[in-house]
């Protein structure tokens, strides 16, 4: 498991949430918990995974409809140990639940 306890100092990098505050409130000693930032680092798998794609040195367009990535999909929204969302169907579309339309998946 990834250690989310570890804080890192985002100020000096752009970042609204800690870069800015005086700007929105008048004054810089304050705690902003008006913007949802993470303020952890990314896990080294997710950086291990954009710097192989980075390396391939071409970024045109992938094919998402691929049996890998539907299932991830349908693995973040469906496992039971992460209760995200809970569907009846299981499908891979349940973003369509979500906001009130359904897409027929075989023909898209």
């Amino acid at each position: 498991m990834f250690d989310f306890s570890k804080v890192v100092d985002r100020h000096g990098t752009w970042c609204t949430q800690w870069d800015y505050v005086a700007d929105r409130f008048g004054t810089a000693d304050l705690l902003p918990f008006t913007i949802s930032d993470m303020d952890f680092a990314t896990a080294p798998c997710i950086i291990e995974a954009l710097n192989q794609r980075l390396m391939h040195g071409v970024f045109g367009y992938s094919r998402w409809k691929n049996d890998e990535f539907l299932a991830a999909i349908a693995h973040w929204f469906f496992h039971p140990a992460l209760h995200r969302h809970r569907f009846s169907d299981g499908g891979v579309w349940p973003f369509c639940h979500l906001y009130g339309f359904r897409t027929d998946s075989s023909v898209v």
